[in-house]
């Protein structure tokens, strides 16, 4: 294809002798290569430098209609090395014949661009503006809002072209154009992120003009087009839809393809030409996207998107919103890097001399984040850069932004003065690695969750000889202001949910190593479920960001569950749906001292009656508005139904392992945690006594949940002997992997024939804990979350701020 083709060269100059050389190589019929670079590998014939000079372009081109090769244009090269790509006479009129059909564009038209000539969009604009015989301005300076404003006064343009981030500088400054913006009679919007908002205000401030934005790339130029002008409602958030015989559909990996005669002839590779499509003719972008009524959402590029806790955040929409919450216009850019603990965070550079602070960006990032259900202080970095990277159109070249967040962190890496192990930054330190933390933080805004907080509580109690009440709410500043009360004791204190969870992991293990009977012990851990739900994922869920919950907790639950099941039916040669569909409990007992199974099916029950609960936005606002009254209903409620079953369904031979009985058990705990008032709590111990013996009647079972709820109501801490306090953090940070584990060991020991039950339990204990110390030592599993509140938090811990409902 390009083997007999005569290639001209043209230097990228923004002026009026750039465009002038490039339609003579079009009408000579040879093929034009933007250059990006004077070591291009491409075999140019000949290079031409234009003269430097903006001003006015008055020049008719004809359209060429025919498949000969047209155009060798490089890809703005946002992320990674600029690729070569050949487009044909036939690609470059198509996209002149849709836009100008759609704009009504004539030959009346006197088009200031906006963007650099040089560049696919601007070319493209100085290719539709010939076509019909009209004219364009180049900027010689670039872009400038009070330049353009001067030119609208004097009559002497009715069109503009611009990307949006050139727009945002507009619309940061209306007044600049003021009436005159009803003078513009066409505007062309480029390919990036403008929100519905901003597209209105461009309506409003340019009233009589047809607005354009498009989607597209240089390999497939104006694939869909927006009428902004024409369209209302949701829709504006889209990027339009294909027109003519130009198709977009959605892969299965949701990205946008492209086919049509817009699409390149393909990419050129040491003198040969690669199709870009596929034998269908479809080219795959590397870009996000979704349809709805034909009309194309863009998400984001492919390798923008941050995953952060399994939630996929477009860093552009992110961004806009950051500018709207503060009231700036391009001086802020999101990025994404690794993070051990939720995959990816978010670093969130403001551009010198913005006028904003970085505490205020990080509250309008915290608050933006909350919105998609993302509650992870603990991984967001705001740091100052000298300059935002962009291309000549402004995209924010986001790996040159990773990149530059790393070099920060190895900047601030550099040996610093001597911390005291002892003080309190110093902790903070330590249980949130790689995380800034400032003065006015707390333990809950850094995103602190259960498992941090039983060692936070330690480490407190080591430095200050006791543990300040509220201290996961007190800033750095506040605990830093305390007074060391150290005084040689036989106790210490510990918190009462450490307490509970310690005392019936044991009595599980005990019970399983049939070293004693002392059944019940897993009614409380569902108890204290509830309860770290309550203390952990209430805003989340007042939110409304349940189902992003659900499928997060349930799918941390169900890895182990579904490793376990398959060894459990290979290892009996079975074949068993109930068990892998979780309803195993609702059909036939299945007990096994291995793994919980009906644990699990039980638990993940529950959680989906809570995100059904929480879906409906009435019961949101009422959670919003009263969360104890919300709370104590709702547990009366799943009471009732725990007493009125029965009549109808008789779960006795499910040994009554069933939602039905659980979400009271749960629930209960969740209402321990919301409750603050003494006559509350003396209420809810009341209610979880009647409760245990309503469910249980006088037995073991009982016991425990009557000893949890009257412990949970009336005593915050318990005293230990102070040498048990290690012990009693290790047991309650590991509360899950001996609940997991200890049946596995106990199955093992009794094929070695070990009877002894105090020798069972005590290997089946060592050894649990001995893998949670393994897999947190060597961090095999950075992102566990368990279920009694020892969990590597993605979403933190944070004080209730529910949305507007």
């Amino acid at each position: 294809m390009l083997e007999a083709a005569r290639i001209v060269g043209l230097h990228p100059v923004n002026s009026v002798d750039f465009v002038a050389n490039a339609f003579r190589v079009f009408d000579s019929g040879d093929v034009l290569a933007i250059l990006k670079q004077h070591d291009t590998d491409l075999p140019i014939d000949h290079v031409v430098t234009p003269a430097p000079g903006g001003g006015w372009l008055e020049l008719t081109q004809k359209v060429i209609r025919n498949d000969c090769p047209a155009q060798i244009v490089f890809t703005s090269g946002t992320e990674g090395e600029a690729k070569a790509i050949l487009l044909s006479h036939g690609a470059l009129a198509d996209v002149v014949d849709r836009l100008n059909s759609i704009m009504k564009l004539d030959s009346t038209v006197s088009e200031y661009i906006g963007v650099p000539v040089t560049h696919s969009f601007g070319f493209g604009r100085c290719r539709a503006v010939a076509a019909v015989g009209g004219r364009c301005y180049i900027p010689e300076k670039g872009f400038n809002p009070v330049e353009l404003a001067s030119m609208l006064k004097d009559d002497t343009i009715n069109a503009v072209s611009a990307v949006p981030t050139m727009w945002r500088l507009v619309l940061a400054r209306p007044e600049v154009i003021g009436v005159q913006g009803r003078k513009v009679k066409w505007i062309e919007i480029g390919s990036q992120f403008m929100s519905a908002v901003e597209k209105e205000q461009m309506k409003k401030l340019f009233p009589n003009a047809i607005i354009i934005q498009h989607y597209g790339l240089t390999e497939a130029s104006r694939a869909t087009l927006l009428d902004i002008s024409a369209t209302r409602g949701e829709l504006l958030e889209s990027v339009g839809r294909a027109t003519d015989s130009v198709a977009v559909k959605i892969s299965d990996t949701g990205r946008i393809m492209i086919r049509g005669p817009n699409v390149a002839s393909g990419q050129v590779i040491a003198g040969k030409v690669k199709s870009l499509t596929g034998t269908d003719g479809w080219y795959t972008t590397a870009d996000l996207g979704r349809l709805d009524r034909d009309f194309l959402f863009f998400e984001g590029r492919a390798d923008d998107q941050i995953n952060c806790a399994g939630i996929k955040v477009n860093p552009d929409l992110l961004q806009a919103k950051i500018d709207c919450r503060l009231g700036v216009k391009n001086k802020v850019a999101v990025a994404g890097f690794v993070e051990k603990l939720r995959g990816e965070g978010f670093f969130v550079a403001i551009e010198a001399g913005a006028g904003i602070s970085r505490d205020e960006v990080q509250d309008a990032v915290d608050a933006e984040l909350l919105l998609l259900g993302i509650d992870a202080r603990s991984s967001v970095r705001v740091r100052e850069v000298p300059k935002i990277p962009r291309t000549d159109t402004g995209k924010v070249r986001r790996r040159q932004l990773t990149r530059r967040y790393a070099d920060l962190c190895e900047e601030t890496s550099a040996p610093r003065s001597p911390v005291s192990r002892q003080s309190i930054p110093a902790m903070f330190a330590e249980i949130f690695p790689n995380v800034e933390v400032r003065a006015r933080d707390t333990f809950k805004s850094l995103g602190g969750d259960s498992l941090n907080y039983v060692q936070m509580l330690m480490l407190l109690e080591n430095h200050l000889g006791f543990v300040p009440p509220g201290w996961d709410r007190a800033t750095v500043t506040e605990l830093q202001k305390l007074p060391p009360k150290h005084e040689t004791t036989f106790y210490t204190w510990l918190d009462t949910t450490i307490f509970l969870r310690v005392l019936a992991i044991l009595a599980v293990v005990a019970t399983h190593s049939g070293g004693a009977v002392l059944g019940g012990g897993t009614l409380l851990l569902f108890v204290l479920i509830g309860f770290n739900m309550a203390r952990f994922k209430m805003a989340t869920l007042i939110n409304g960001d349940v189902w992003q919950w659900v499928r997060t907790f349930a799918s941390i639950i169900l890895i182990p569950y579904y490793v376990f099941a398959l060894l459990y039916l290979g290892w009996n040669k079975s074949f068993e749906p109930d068990v892998l569909l979780l309803y195993a409990n609702l059909v036939s007992a299945k007990i096994t001292v291995t793994f919980p199974f009906w644990f699990v099916q039980v638990l993940i029950q529950c959680l989906l009656v809570i995100g059904i609960i929480f879906s409906v936005p009435a019961l949101r606002r009422f959670a919003a508005r009263s969360t104890v009254s919300f709370s104590l209903w709702l547990l009366m409620l799943f009471i009732g139904i725990r007493a009125v079953y029965p009549y109808f369904w008789d779960t006795t031979y499910l040994i009554n392992l069933v939602p039905l009985r659980f979400m009271a058990i749960l629930w209960l705990g969740w209402c321990f945690c919301v409750v603050e008032t003494f006559r509350h709590r003396l209420l809810l111990a009341i209610i979880g006594v009647g409760f245990a013996i309503l469910d249980t009647g006088l037995s073991t079972m009982t016991a425990w949940l009557a000893f949890g709820s009257l412990f949970l109501a009336f005593v915050p801490r318990v005293p230990i002997p102070a040498f048990s306090r290690q012990a009693f953090s290790d047991i309650g940070s590991a509360t899950f992997y001996i609940f997991a584990f200890n049946g596995i060991i106990i199955f093992a020991l009794s094929h070695m024939q070990i009877e002894s039950g105090a020798v069972v339990f005590s290997i089946s204990l060592a050894g649990s804990i001995f893998i949670w110390w393994l897999l947190e030592r060597f961090r095999f599993i950075t992102n566990v979350k368990t279920l009694f509140g020892n969990r590597a938090g993605q979403d933190g811990n944070r004080e209730i701020r529910p949305k507007n409902l």
